[in-house]
């Protein structure tokens, strides 16, 4: 509660509240994850508190401060709940893990497509200023919005929409897809967070919300209602990765290890992020932000770059080599992808040294291999890192709590 008087100090008006979020979560730090206050009205609850302790007043405390409890902590808990509970401060029942911290006005992005303009801005500034995270109703909103264009989009463009989307759900809140923004398991059934995670902005510079459900739905209906001239950025962002997972949709896939499937990730993004502007123009979307996107974009960033690293290594330019990469990405099974992409690179290097030309086609093979290998275990040992640096910050920020 201390935080309140540094907060003012340092003059943050919002604060976002942010729960640590995996299978130990409550419904009711679920619920509260990512909701944003004024910095005035956690004054006012601290304030009672205060008032409520120095009174010795048990009554007024726990109305100052409600602590969930019982089956409040089982089943889902409601916006109108919590609003009824008048639950803003953490924590929000015993051993609560959730915390909070500055949010600024420039990260706030209120607009919605369609006739409910006004009233979801009304409600984003009276309760909640710069919280996007959907209600259930909203979901179940957009997912059924998402449904509907996917397949009509299917229907219209068969080559790029395989499998019909024929199964639309949210990913499971589950370690696995924590990070994932979409999924697909190339056979029509298509899933999609409704979490919010942090990518960069237009001008890379600052890093801007993004609910995966919200953003897609929210193009998706521009696009069905010929309004795609109104495009946000963060909803580009979405599209490119609808379109990383229509790549997923054309491939052959079978049972790999990591280092395959990586391999496979690595080429598909690739051909997402340079394919991207002609999807657009058959959607008769307007190509904008394309250096943002193609060189910029914070998803699979470390993929893109380990691949076009590569394959600057080996002398071989994009204009060149992008219709064959794309060939074997929608040809290969994911076990053969690496063997594919280090076939065409020795096959097709613009080396010419007096080494590499000494080198059978199997040795080269084995080398442009031992390469990629060496690339991924360098960027599994980077994440690895980040994760543990990641879990010892959030063990010192619970305990010095």
């Amino acid at each position: 509660m201390g935080h309140v008087s540094g907060y003012e100090t340092a003059g943050v008006q919002y604060v976002k509240i942010v729960a640590v979020i995996d299978s130990k979560t409550t419904p009711v730090c679920r619920a509260m994850n990512n909701k944003v206050f004024k910095v005035a009205d956690f004054r006012k609850q601290y304030d009672k508190i205060i008032h409520a302790a120095e009174k010795h007043d048990l009554k007024a405390y726990k109305a100052a401060q409600p602590m969930i409890s019982g089956k409040a902590m089982k089943g889902e808990i409601t916006d109108k709940e919590i609003e009824k509970l008048g639950i803003k401060l953490p924590p929000y029942h015993f051993r609560c893990r959730t915390t909070h911290v500055a949010y600024f006005e420039g990260e706030r992005e209120l607009e919605r497509p369609g006739k409910d303009d006004t009233k979801s801005r009304a409600r984003n500034e009276g309760k909640n200023p710069g919280n996007l995270m959907p209600t259930k109703e909203e979901e179940k909103s957009q997912l059924e919005n998402i449904s509907k264009t996917l397949q009509t989009l299917s229907q219209k463009f068969p080559s790029e929409f395989k499998h019909g989307f024929k199964e639309i759900k949210i990913i499971p809140h589950i370690p696995e897809y924590e990070n994932a923004y979409m999924y697909t398991s190339c056979d029509g059934r298509f899933a999609v967070s409704n979490l919010s995670h942090l990518v960069w902005g237009e001008k890379g510079k600052s890093l801007i919300q993004y609910i995966p459900i919200k953003h897609l739905s929210d193009a998706l209906y521009k696009i069905s209602n010929n309004q795609s001239k109104e495009l946000q950025y963060i909803e580009y962002v979405a599209l490119k990765d609808l379109c990383h997972e229509l790549w997923h949709n054309k491939q052959i896939p079978s049972h790999v290890s990591d280092i395959q499937r990586l391999a496979m990730e690595n080429l598909n993004e690739y051909c997402t992020r340079f394919s991207f502007p002609s999807f657009l123009r058959k959607l008769n979307i307007p190509v904008k932000y394309e250096k943002e996107l193609i060189y910029h974009s914070t998803t699979y960033s470390d993929l893109f770059n380990n691949f076009k690293d590569v394959l600057n290594e080996y002398k071989i330019s994009k204009r060149n080599c992008f219709a064959e990469l794309q060939k074997i990405n929608t040809t290969s099974k994911w076990n053969k992808i690496l063997f594919d992409v280090s076939k065409y690179i020795a096959e097709n290097s613009g080396l010419r040294t007096k080494e590499w030309n000494s080198l059978t086609d199997f040795e080269r093979i084995e080398k442009v291999k031992k390469n990629f290998e060496e690339t991924y275990s360098k960027i599994a040992e980077a994440r690895k890192k980040m994760i543990e640096e990641s879990t010892k910050h959030q063990k010192e920020s619970l305990g010095s709590r």
